[in-house]
């Protein structure tokens, strides 16, 4: 939001938040703090049960629409995203192109951006998000990432309900 207003572009941004966990959501309708009891989501970077003091008033200030997405629209955007572009993102990161494509219809014609943030999705959370339901199993390779004391991905193979996935990417792992 503080880019988008220092640029002096017309730039709209939007809010997007997982449907389990929409206390920021909620409250920002609202225009009050919406506290929540629970924030069941596997898009933990959105799981808040409660809002920030020191965002919720640029928020409410900033943003021109906030919208939800279910947990199946988040894991469809990270498959997505897995899919065509080779970048694994962790739930919250997948959420905004979630969001982008519930609201296509509202944005068609425009130029959009969606940031894309975050790789921390964890070895438990993964096979549920890309294969809902299936079983999966995951052969990760290995080697060492130059000038970095962790390892690099380079390689993943996906095998689910006898259909078989491959892809190339970088992410760095630190130890």
């Amino acid at each position: 939001i503080t880019v988008a207003r220092a640029s002096r572009q017309k730039v709209t941004v939007h809010g997007v938040q997982a449907e389990r966990a929409s206390t920021i959501h909620d409250s920002w309708h609202a225009r009050r703090r919406m506290p929540a009891a629970s924030a069941d989501t596997f898009a933990d970077g959105l799981a808040t049960r409660d809002i920030y003091e020191m965002t919720f008033g640029p928020l409410c200030e900033g943003l021109e629409s906030f919208s939800t997405v279910s947990e199946e629209e988040i894991a469809a955007a990270l498959r997505l995203l897995l899919r065509t572009t080779h970048n694994l993102a962790e739930g919250a990161g997948a959420a905004g192109l979630a969001g982008l494509i519930k609201r296509r219809d509202h944005l068609s014609g425009r130029t959009v951006a969606v940031i894309l943030s975050g790789s921390n999705i964890d070895e438990a959370t993964l096979p549920d998000a890309i294969a809902p339901g299936e079983r999966a199993e995951f052969v990760v390779a290995f080697t060492p990432g130059p000038g970095c004391e962790g390892l690099t991905i380079i390689d993943w193979f996906i095998t689910f309900s006898g259909r078989e996935t491959r892809g190339v990417f970088d992410v760095n792992v630190k130890p």
